[in-house]
């Protein structure tokens, strides 16, 4: 059974340590409270959580323009909305 609220952001307040190490479903079963406050928690002590992004290589992101959205994604293993999205915002192709 979780723990009250206001327990639960004490409790996690109090064990910061584990923050942004482990991913925050990880943590909100150890202290038995929602992901949502284990993630509202961590933002308000400005922890970055432990997800790791692909970064695009240069070799990738020359693919870009060049071949189509599918096409690419295929090759550099991601999503279509992930290729479409790095093409909008990338400035290096």
């Amino acid at each position: 059974m979780p723990l009250p609220y206001g327990q639960q952001t004490k409790v996690l307040e109090a064990n910061l340590d584990g923050f942004g190490k482990a991913h925050d479903s990880i943590v909100a079963a150890k202290y038995r409270v929602s992901v949502n406050t284990v993630y509202t928690v961590r933002k308000a002590h400005g922890i970055p959580s432990n997800r790791q992004r692909n970064a695009w290589t240069d070799e990738e992101v020359a693919l870009l323009g060049k071949f189509s959205d599918a096409a690419v994604a295929k090759m550099t293993c991601r999503n279509r909305p992930g290729v479409r999205a790095e093409r909008l915002n990338n400035t290096r192709y």
